[in-house]
């Protein structure tokens, strides 16, 4: 399982919606779609249920959802670590300034 796949199966389940997840994501419902699919395929099992008023996780859906929420926060949190690294300035400065300045 992909974390991008992960991603998007929690924003759908989330959404309620492949297309409201899809404007979420900001990319095309046909590869949202697709991805879920592909998630579908590699746990063996149906993820969603697909009803006229929106969709809802399966029961191998939720048991998906609980781990993926989790790893999905993981990874925002890692992201966010190390843009907080980056963005904090580290080290000695040194000037070289003529004496009279």
């Amino acid at each position: 399982m992909n974390s991008d796949e992960l991603r998007v199966f929690v924003r759908v389940a989330e959404a309620g919606s492949i297309s409201r997840a899809a404007v979420q994501l900001g990319q095309p419902k046909s590869s949202v779609s697709r991805q879920i699919a592909r998630l579908e395929a590699e746990a063996g099992a149906a993820l969603l249920e697909r009803a006229p008023d929106g969709m809802r996780p399966t029961d191998a859906g939720r048991a998906l959802l609980e781990h993926a929420t989790r790893v999905v926060a993981l990874l925002d949190g890692a992201a966010a670590a190390v843009q907080a690294a980056l963005a904090t300035p580290r080290g000695v400065l040194r000037v070289n300034v003529p004496h009279l300045f």
